[in-house]
């Protein structure tokens, strides 16, 4: 099947999109900055209930993010990658006691 053209672009517009929702939430916050990955401060958001409308930014995000990655990468990558998120995910969990499958 063949990629259509401006798929790549209509979803990287809706993450654009959903990122300036997302930010806008951030700086109503009492720390008004989207935390970095090394940032060992409580989470902004962590103290709030979510709106609909940020959760909604949030999912489009992931599913965009996702969509975009299979789009983009080889299918065998894709598989691959997913697989050892899985491994990863079971161990770290395993480690603390929790499961992710019954």
């Amino acid at each position: 099947m063949a990629l259509r053209r401006g798929q790549i672009s209509a979803l990287t517009k809706l993450i654009s999109e959903a990122g300036k929702i997302v930010e806008a939430h951030y700086v109503k916050t009492p720390k008004p900055y989207v935390p970095s990955l090394d940032d060992t401060e409580p989470h902004p958001l962590d103290g709030q209930l979510i709106k609909e409308e940020l959760r909604t930014a949030v999912q489009t995000i992931e599913g965009a993010c996702a969509q975009l990655s299979a789009t983009v990468a080889r299918p065998t990558h894709t598989i691959l990658n997913v697989r050892w998120c899985d491994l990863l995910s079971s161990h770290c969990l395993s480690q603390t006691g929790l499961s992710i499958r019954s």
